[in-house]
This record gives structure tokens, sequence and C-alpha cells, in this order.
């Protein structure tokens, strides 16, 4: 399910959908309200006793917006080293694949995450008054 296919209202907690291993259709929830299954599940042609519900972080529609920010730094090559990325939604999340080609041994490079530059305070101390 695409979430640009959904209504605004429906779309604004919807985490994406899957079929788990054991064949049940799972819908993830931003927002986990009887009014909210029922919204989905009408809008999806799903029965709510049939599905299964977990909660979730992100929207499918931030999720989706995320991913196309993704795509398009990796075609602008701003990010060489990503070399794949994709929208999970059995996981509500984005997966990045990172290219360790520097690492040949493997392990000594550690990925962390990051909302924005890091910077480290240096303190020093002023110098006295003479």
């Amino acid at each position: 399910v695409n979430s640009s296919d959904l209504t605004k209202d429906t779309s604004e907690f919807f985490g994406g959908s899957y079929t788990d291993a054991n064949g049940k259709f799972v819908i993830v929830l931003t927002e986990d309200t009887p009014a909210n299954r029922t919204a989905i599940c009408k809008e999806l042609g799903r029965s709510e006793s049939n599905t299964t519900f977990v909660k979730g972080t992100y929207t499918l529609a931030y999720l989706t917006e995320l991913q196309e920010k993704i795509t398009n730094a990796m075609v602008n090559k701003e990010i060489p080293f990503v070399v794949t990325s994709g929208v999970y939604e059995t996981t509500n999340n984005i997966i990045i694949r990172v290219e360790y080609a520097l690492d040949t041994i493997g392990g000594a490079i550690k990925v962390e995450f990051s909302a924005g530059a890091v910077v480290e305070e240096l303190l020093l101390p002023l110098p006295k008054a003479e």
C-alpha cells in the first residue's frame, strides 16, 4: 500500500503493512486506537478480525519522503558510501547499507547516527589579567 493512495486522515497514522511469516496481514499504526483500526481497515478493504495491528513510530508517508531524499542524495553522489537503502515496513524504518571497501579486515569501522554535525566544545581557561 502506498501512503499516497490513502486519504490524508489515514496516512497520518498508517505506518505500513505486510504479511508475516504465518500469513497474517499486519498493519502498522503510529496511533493504535479503535477508530484508527476501523478507518484503515475500511480504506484497505480488510477485516479487523483477520488483521494484526502493531505499533510503529513513523508513518509510511514520512519514511517514503525520507527515502526519496536519500535516493536523490545517492543519485547526486552526495553520499557515495551508501550502496543501498530501502523502506522496511516490517521494522518501520529505513535500512541503509554502506560500503566498507576501505576496511579490508572488517569490523574496524562503526557507523553511528547523527542528527547533525558533530561539534565538540573545547574549554580553555582564560588567561589571567596582569
